[in-house]
């Protein structure tokens, strides 16, 4: 059974470290060259005895609140821009299973919230913007609330969008999922 050493990128750390792993790589190159007919090298305390080097992976580090914010963030503009466009295997991307949404008094599964998008489309085209997002986050779940602006447009007329949409997501493998939306019209000043 060969003798391996793992090397953790904690240990990288130090010149002294990183110098033997360069020797001891060199050393286990030639060897493998050579047909595994390697010569005694002179080792350090750290590689006495091995007959390789296993470097591990560098654990990445987790996402700063800010950043975490701005993977919401993007969730959100992404759905909204999904919705504008009827794309419905984006939409299916961005969204949890037992998605639902409530809508000027109406509650919709991701289905629903996919046909009520498709039938105003085909009678004009959608603008969606999500901006002034203001996030909480605790684990793996997330709220926000926002604001929407755009616009809705047909052959005849232009209506201006201007609504106050909140969100609950979730972070599921790795991706932040919406759970739940709630959009209403905004309110005037």
């Amino acid at each position: 059974m060969p003798n391996v050493i793992l090397v953790t990128p904690g240990l990288l750390g130090t010149k002294r470290m990183r110098a033997t792993l360069a020797g001891v790589l060199v050393v286990l190159a030639a060897a493998a060259l050579a047909g595994g007919c390697a010569p005694r090298a002179r080792r350090s305390p750290a590689t006495a005895g091995a007959d390789s080097v296993l470097l591990a992976p560098r654990r990445p580090r987790p996402p700063t609140p800010a950043e975490t914010e701005a993977q919401i963030e993007t969730t959100l503009t992404n759905f909204s821009g999904a919705l504008a466009a009827g794309d419905s295997v984006m939409l299916r991307d961005l969204t949890a299973p037992e998605f639902a949404l409530v809508e000027d008094g109406h509650v919709y599964d991701l289905d629903g919230t996919i046909a009520s998008a498709l039938q105003a489309l085909e009678s004009g085209t959608m603008i969606r913007t999500p901006v002034d997002f203001v996030t909480s986050l605790r684990g793996s779940v997330a709220w926000t609330r926002y604001h929407v602006v755009g616009e809705f447009r047909t052959d005849r007329k232009r209506l201006l969008i201007t609504r106050l949409e909140t969100a609950v997501l979730e972070r599921r493998a790795g991706e932040w999922r919406i759970v739940q939306m709630s959009s209403l019209p905004e309110a005037a000043p």
